[in-house]
């Protein structure tokens, strides 16, 4: 979802950008395959690669521990390996999926974190390989978007339930700094750009405000004009299977002193995304 928005942004803006994936992409390959990876960058020859290849199912993460390693882990690290030989800047797109039983909390870069699950471990992981490189920036986000393939996203569920008036289970208890992928997207090259100025290696990048589930869904509902009449109120510690972290603000204080700007606010997240969009 996010490769994708950020591929749109970048030909919208005139940045030129290869993409590198398992299919449909300019690239295909086998992302795990060192050989071919190495060969396929050293071909393109880029100045900066940005990673936002994950496997983010938890519960699938939980039930196969190996797979969820080798994306969401090792791929930084040979990543890490081919830039230090080739002397690219290294973008690992990291998660905020590190904090619980803090309910509203803005967690800063600086905060302890606790890992809950595979997902969160494996990502954390590969946080910690690309911040063991210089020439390095890793992203805690939470960005919502659409997908248009596999699964459906996120946004793509709620809307879909909203649409067809189906009933929706809206966590109070799960709080995250949700950004759109348009404006991260706009935000993560604004960094880029004075990547030579950077003297940090980890930065959260994310809206300005923590809101729950529940309340990000209220807004979305109303910005697109539909009625949310058929849902109850849930927990997010209700969802079967594996542990979740809960307590996902982000504080961006870090990155709007660095760019000298303020991030979206929930209201403004969700504006973009019906401007995006357009109307039903």
């Amino acid at each position: 979802m996010l490769g994708k928005a950020i591929m749109q942004y970048s030909k919208e803006n005139s940045i030129k950008v290869s993409g590198v994936s398992r299919n449909d992409s300019d690239i295909n390959i086998d992302i795990l395959n060192y050989d071919e990876l190495y060969s396929s960058i050293k071909q393109i020859n880029p100045r900066v690669i940005i990673n936002c290849a994950a496997i983010i199912n938890i519960n699938y993460c939980e039930m196969n521990p190996k797979g969820a390693y080798l994306v969401n882990s090792h791929l930084v690290e040979m990543l890490v390996d081919i830039c230090i030989k080739l002397d690219i800047f290294l973008v690992q797109i990291s998660t905020d999926h590190f904090f619980t039983n803090d309910l509203m909390k803005k967690h800063s870069e600086t905060d302890s974190v606790k890992l809950v699950n595979n997902y969160a471990k494996t990502k954390y992981a590969g946080e910690k390989f690309a911040m063991s490189y210089p020439n390095s920036l890793s992203i805690r986000t939470n960005i919502v978007g659409l997908r248009n393939r596999g699964g459906p996203s996120f946004l793509e569920w709620v809307l879909f339930s909203l649409e067809n008036n189906e009933k929706m289970v809206l966590f109070d208890d799960f709080y995250t700094s949700s950004i759109d992928t348009y404006n991260f997207s706009k935000n993560l090259f604004e960094l880029i750009e004075f990547k030579e100025k950077l003297n940090f290696r980890l930065i959260n990048l994310a809206s300005s405000e923590v809101a729950s589930k529940a309340v990000f869904i209220e807004k979305i509902a109303y910005a697109f004009g539909y009625k949310l009449n058929n849902f109850e109120l849930g927990s997010i510690h209700s969802i079967p299977g594996s542990l979740r972290a809960e307590s996902l603000g982000l504080d961006v204080s870090k990155v709007e002193g660095f760019l000298k700007k303020s991030m979206p606010t929930t209201d403004e997240v969700v504006n973009t995304i019906f401007k995006k969009m357009g109307t039903k």
